[in-house]
């Protein structure tokens, strides 16, 4: 196993104590750019990633709330602003 990188995520408390649980994404920022890796292997449809996408968007609104306590509608208003800029005019080709 390797070492832990120093800015790595903890694994929350569920999943620490499910002997079942899997990781579905990791993504980090280095160099400018962000790195993926994605298990798709646990869904053969598709779908499910646009379902984790938005769930993924209201857990950041809520985090935000908790950071400075802005208010977690607005925070998602930004999110999906983003979301939207980038569905638009994409920074990178599918």
């Amino acid at each position: 196993m390797s070492t832990p990188h120093p800015n790595q995520l903890g694994v929350p408390p569920g999943p620490a104590a499910d002997a079942k649980a899997f990781e579905l994404a990791r993504v980090w920022s280095s160099g400018g750019h962000q790195h993926y890796v994605l298990n798709v292997k646990p869904f053969d449809d598709p779908a499910v990633w646009g379902i984790l996408a938005l769930d993924v968007m209201k857990h950041a609104a809520r985090a935000y709330q908790q950071l400075d306590g802005r208010s977690k509608e607005e925070a998602y208003k930004r999110i999906l602003a983003g979301f939207m800029a980038e569905m638009q005019h994409p920074t990178e080709p599918l």
